[in-house]
């Protein structure tokens, strides 16, 4: 395993090989603890030093405020350490924690996580390991910390998705109040997505200067659901001042059908000033998702003569030429057919699938989702053409 042959005492090959994101500085640290002796689990093998690796980042703490021993980088100075005669359950705790043969439990033990980042870690770790009786401590760790829906929502967002699809299916051993607690954790983002504070403020991230952030965003807003995409139409509609229209409507797009369907039937609100700027929003979206509705917005007579002008200035930047009226016309008529064959072929049998339809609300100035079957989902496809 390490080329030492006392080496099995701190892990098997199987375990080393079931962790392969940690196989390099593993076994090095192998050979440091075998050549170090006993002396060697009283030091950080993971804390911010010159020569070696945090694989939690560097802390913004200064050395000296670390704690010893931590696999989590610089967390706050642990309390002065009691007596082993004075405090009896504390050398109990250590006691166990030095008997395991594994040496990444040992250190999960002596510095447990402390932010929901390092507990999905934490987590990930015995997963790799299959040590599911330290998971079932690590989930009744997280129960009594009494977090709150953002740090639980944080949680469920910082583990890889498949850990949460194993611990939900995998035999662990996880009691009643450890699985419902698995649920709830994975339904704190979906919550978090109908706060409408939550949803304005990731938002706002689209028009962060950094590439990376404007994608975390978009990544973050789609926990809302149909809720984030109301709230994005929704800032299209009215004109947002911060964030550019085709980041809007962009990351409308980027919730599949949902997005789609609902970009559609914003443009058929009766407000023509809000309209056009869905229009001018889908013109910057790659694809061909939106070819009828920009084809239809071009010869539009409801739409304002400038924001015709603006919407074929912004095509033909993607483009090298646009169709002719006559060309609009001839593809629109062959889309209606396409989409009247569509519901034709479900008018007269009715499909299981559930659905829902994007109309404009009757005020005619937002749009909705409305629960409709497949067959009432195609018709209003034909309608707004």
């Amino acid at each position: 395993m390490c080329g030492f042959s006392n080496a099995r005492r701190l892990s098997t090959p199987s375990q080393l090989r079931c962790w392969p994101a940690a196989g390099s500085w593993l076994a090095g640290w192998c050979v440091w603890v075998v050549m170090a002796g006993p002396a060697a689990y009283g030091q950080n093998p993971f804390g911010d030093s010159p020569t070696s690796d945090n694989p939690f980042g560097s802390s913004d703490q200064p050395a000296a405020a670390a704690q010893p021993g931590s696999p989590f980088g610089g967390l706050a100075p642990a309390a002065p350490a009691q007596p082993a005669a004075d405090n009896p359950a504390a050398s109990t705790t250590d006691a166990a924690a030095e008997d395991d043969p594994n040496p990444v439990v040992q250190l999960l033990r002596q510095s447990p996580p402390q932010t929901p980042q390092e507990m999905a870690q934490g987590l990930e770790w015995m997963m790799r390991f299959q040590r599911w009786d330290e998971i079932r401590r690590l989930l009744d760790d997280v129960a009594t910390r009494n977090w709150s829906l953002e740090q639980l929502s944080q949680l469920a967002n910082s583990g890889d998705p498949a850990l949460w699809v194993r611990l939900s299916t995998v035999d662990a051993g996880l009691s009643d109040a450890q699985r419902a607690l698995i649920d709830t954790i994975l339904a704190a983002p979906g919550k978090m997505g109908q706060d409408p504070a939550w949803l304005d403020g990731w938002i706002d991230k689209l028009a962060d200067p950094q590439p990376g952030q404007r994608r975390l965003a978009q990544v973050r807003l789609r926990d809302g659901g149909r809720a984030a995409i109301i709230r994005l139409l929704g800032r299209l509609l009215a004109g947002d001042s911060q964030v550019a229209p085709g980041m809007l409507a962009g990351t409308v797009a980027e919730f599949g059908s949902d997005g789609i369907e609902a970009l559609k039937a914003a443009c058929l609100v009766s407000d023509a000033e809000r309209a056009g700027r869905v229009f001018l929003g889908m013109a910057e979206v790659p694809g061909k998702a939106f070819s009828a509705e920009l084809g239809a917005g071009l010869g539009s007579s409801v739409l304002s003569s400038a924001t015709r002008e603006a919407l074929a200035e912004s095509l033909q930047k993607r483009y090298a030429s646009l169709p002719t009226a006559a060309e609009i016309a001839a593809f629109l008529a062959g889309r209606f057919r396409s989409q009247l064959d569509s519901y034709q072929q479900t008018r007269t049998s009715e499909l299981p699938t559930a659905n829902v339809v994007w109309r404009p609300t009757v005020d005619g100035r937002a749009v909705e989702a409305v629960a409709a079957s497949e067959k009432d989902r195609r018709l209003e496809a034909v309608a707004q053409l």
